[in-house]
């Protein structure tokens, strides 16, 4: 992208896609609130407040500040961010930007401001990204391979997904194998938006099913991506990467890969699953056989039932019935080696649940335990087993795969 920085003092020029923007409109406006001077106004934003940065927004707002360059409270002004309508594709793709890591700095920016609520929605939710001038005015933009930052899916390419999903302490992918190339898998954390699913409470703590399947859930596309699958993540979070703490945090803020916004309707909710589903397979079909779609929930039942990892599969798939026990069957090994003596109950049965019927890709459905039981509450709670439970589930997938 190229750059011509306040050449003239009330400009702010920026070229994408070959397109000028000098258009005042195209700017964030925004009104201060009481007490704020030029630098609390720039950092509420996430901008600098340097000496240039301060001059630079006396410019761009000449003729609206008081004689001493002050503030007016119920007026608005401009700030050195540009919107940019997204394209739901990816942050390169509407801007114009060649550097990944400006890209993917964008990206944070926006994802940090919406978390702040600064934003009043998520870029992938309103499709208007915001472009502050200071992230692309210090990207020198280097002729790199291109890579794939797209923001709103996750895995589509092993050589280059977006990391940012699983957050920024875990956006180091770790290439182990090329065990899955080749495989395509769709995973879906069960619930999310208004629907947090089962809840459950643990002295002053009260925690949901929503979150700790989407957990789940990311570690283990974090694996499959590291054995060279493709993966696509059918719900997701803007803030909520792979997280380490025993009580995760409740909130309503998930939306659909593609940025649509989650319904309250629940057959809303799953009819939409089954689309977006339903279309990446369509696009995929040709280039991979094998697909595969993975659905996790955490059970809710009587607070003194215990239960094991089961599986669903749909009534007369037989290779629905088949994967739901590779799953099983890699489970039950896994925990004879690790705790010797503890036996395994986990069960594989059919049952004529939406997803299962309605999905194109053979699908499993899995219940990983009861979010009352105290017992089974270690299961997620516990950082190592959420961990655990993903790379076992990997295992299945692999195995699973190999027979294909």
């Amino acid at each position: 992208m190229n750059i011509l920085k306040y050449s003239i003092p009330i400009l702010f020029l920026l070229i994408f896609n070959g397109k000028a923007f000098s258009d005042e409109n195209c700017f964030l406006t925004a009104k201060p609130k009481k007490g704020d001077g030029i630098s609390t106004f720039l950092k509420r934003y996430g901008l600098p407040a340097g000496s240039e940065e301060k001059k630079s927004f006396i410019d761009i707002n000449s003729g609206r500040l008081t004689k001493r360059n002050g503030l007016v409270l119920g007026r608005h002004y401009q700030l050195p961010i540009l919107k940019v309508k997204f394209n739901g594709k990816t942050i390169r793709s509407c801007t114009g930007i060649v550097n990944f890591d400006s890209a993917k700095a964008i990206q944070d920016y926006n994802d940090k401001l919406a978390k702040r609520r600064i934003k009043d929605k998520d870029f992938r939710i309103d499709k208007v990204l915001w472009v502050p001038q200071f992230l692309i005015s210090v990207s020198q933009e280097k002729n790199i391979p291109e890579k794939s930052l797209d923001c709103n899916e996750s895995g589509r390419k092993i050589n280059a997904p977006d990391l940012s999903i699983f957050g920024e302490a875990n956006s180091k992918l770790i290439k182990r194998d090329t065990k899955l190339n080749g495989a395509v898998f769709y995973l879906v954390a069960g619930h999310g938006g208004p629907d947090p699913g089962a809840v459950g409470t643990r002295g002053k703590y009260t925690f949901s099913e929503d979150e700790y399947a989407y957990d789940v859930t990311l570690r283990l596309g974090k694996r499959l991506l590291e054995h060279g699958a493709t993966v696509h993540f059918i719900v997701q979070d803007p803030n909520d990467g792979i997280r380490s703490g025993k009580y995760l945090e409740l909130d309503y803020d998930e939306y659909y890969l593609g940025g649509d916004t989650i319904s309250a309707d629940q057959l809303e909710r799953l009819a939409k699953r089954v689309e977006i589903i339903n279309k990446e397979y369509q696009k995929s079909k040709k280039k991979s056989k094998y697909q595969r779609v993975v659905v996790i929930h955490v059970d809710s039942r009587t607070e003194g039932k215990k239960i094991d990892i089961f599986f669903y599969h749909n009534p007369g798939s037989l290779t629905g019935e088949k994967f739901a026990k590779n799953l099983q069957q890699t489970i039950r090994k896994k925990y004879a080696a690790a705790q010797p003596g503890r036996g395994y109950g986990g069960t594989v049965s059919s049952r004529g649940l939406y997803l299962l019927r309605k999905t194109n890709p053979v699908c499993v459905y899995i219940e990983l335990g009861n979010i009352q039981n105290s017992r089974d509450q270690l299961r997620f709670f516990q950082e190592n087993n959420r961990q655990a439970i993903a790379n076992w589930l990997a295992e299945g997938l692999i195995e699973d795969f190999n027979q294909k």
